[in-house]
């Protein structure tokens, strides 16, 4: 069965013309369970928590929308290739 979004037009849109109005506002809430991360120091912090399976034990899954530099994106990404885990692209 193949997907019906258009990657072309997607692909070919700019930020400004991105609508963002069925995404909910942050709420106190999601501020208060968010984990900033300021250093190498806070990644490893993560990643500790990670392997120990406690990450996803404390939060629900939702969907986000952020910027990574590529170079952290490409070190998850060759993380998840020697532990032979899917990534999506």
């Amino acid at each position: 069965m193949e997907g019906k979004t258009d990657w072309k037009r997607l692909e070919a849109m700019s930020d400004e013309e991105i609508d963002y109005s069925d995404l909910p506002p942050l709420t106190e809430e999601d501020f208060k369970n968010m984990i900033p991360i300021s250093g190498l120091k806070d990644l490893e912090y993560l990643l500790q928590l990670d392997e120990a399976g406690i990450l996803e034990k404390m939060y629900t899954c939702r969907t986000v929308s952020l910027s990574i530099p590529e170079g952290v994106i490409e070190f998850f990404k060759q993380r998840a290739r020697r532990r032979a885990v899917g990534t999506k692209t």
